[in-house]
């Protein structure tokens, strides 16, 4: 009986060859500390951002708390992509790209390994994404 990886990587279209469970253990690992660390961003963040402000430092301290509030809120959804790849691990897709159904590129993975698409999928999105900047 296949492995929900082997199963995965004999449904989808590769060029290299698929993850090996030494590989996902490993992409798991990683993932569980970056979540991590940023998970203890966010709450030292929000920690120090609910610290009473003085009068003089009104204004400074305003601004400061807007940008606290905009890293906190870019890490959070960092912590849902990285949860998002990890069960992704547990359902046997891991590194197979969501728009494609190909294979992501090791190299892409060691780099972001909470990767959902493809670099040709990535660009195809970006694209999108510009398009309609342009068009509204």
């Amino acid at each position: 009986m296949l492995q929900p990886h082997a199963k995965r990587a004999a449904s989808a279209a590769q060029s290299e060859p698929p993850l090996t469970d030494a590989e996902i253990a490993e992409f798991r690992d990683q993932l569980m500390h970056l979540r991590d660390k940023v998970t203890g961003t966010v709450t030292s963040i929000s920690q120090d951002t609910l610290q009473p402000v003085r009068a003089e430092d009104e204004d400074h301290d305003s601004f400061d708390q807007g940008l606290a509030l905009t890293v906190a809120g870019t890490e959070s959804g960092l912590v849902r992509e990285i949860n998002d790849a990890l069960r992704r691990i547990e359902q046997g897709v891991f590194g197979t790209c969501e728009m494609t159904g190909k294979a992501i590129n090791r190299a892409r993975l060691k780099a972001i390994p909470y990767a959902r698409f493809c670099l040709e999928a990535q660009s195809q999105q970006e694209g999108a994404r510009a398009r309609r900047r342009v068009t509204v």
